[in-house]
């Protein structure tokens, strides 16, 4: 789920991507949107990005859903994140190897910026652009600039969803339940 503001809150789930406008709550119709969506995340109301498990990813430009270049991974893709067109970054999991993936996409092709080996990366917040976080099972690791690099995490709760605001204070909630907040 993501709220852009009070008319503009989009959530997303198998087979489906869904618009709150503050009164009514309306399915995306298009072809191709019937997949497994597994993250959504907010620009502007005139820019949401979606990506499925499978690596398909769609904008939203205020009235319609369009196909963006897809990511191309035999693994599964759990998270999104979009500052823009031309930065954004999904993780991706192989649960054979436990090994996880962040990939970016500069508006022209995808790369992969992180591999975490043996460590599941669940998802990926930021408080801006050029300072994010990728977390999960205690392993959390942040970039600043281009380079990511592993920070002591200080738990080995099992980290679910993060949240991170731009005066640098991060929320995360794990499977245990709330674990406090973080500064930057």
């Amino acid at each position: 789920v993501v709220a852009v503001d009070d008319k503009n809150v989009f959530a997303v789930g198998a087979g489906s991507i869904v618009r709150y406008d503050g009164k009514t709550t309306t399915k995306a119709n298009a072809a191709g949107l019937d997949k497994n969506w597994m993250s959504v995340s907010a620009v502007s109301k005139k820019e949401v990005y979606a990506v499925s498990s499978k690596g398909d990813v769609v904008k939203y430009n205020g009235s319609i859903w369009s196909a963006v270049k897809s990511i191309t991974t035999s693994n599964l893709v759990v998270d999104i994140l979009a500052h823009s067109s031309n930065d954004i970054y999904v993780v991706s999991v192989n649960f054979k190897s436990k090994d996880s993936f962040i990939h970016h996409f500069n508006g022209k092709a995808w790369t992969t910026q992180h591999k975490a080996n043996g460590a599941q990366i669940q998802s990926v917040c930021a408080s801006s652009s050029n300072n994010m976080y990728g977390f999960g099972l205690g392993y959390v690791v942040n970039m600043k600039g281009q380079k990511w690099k592993e920070i002591f995490s200080g738990t080995r709760l099992d980290l679910m969803n993060i949240w991170g605001d731009s005066q640098g204070r991060f929320f995360a909630i794990a499977k245990e339940g709330p674990t406090g907040k973080y500064r930057d």
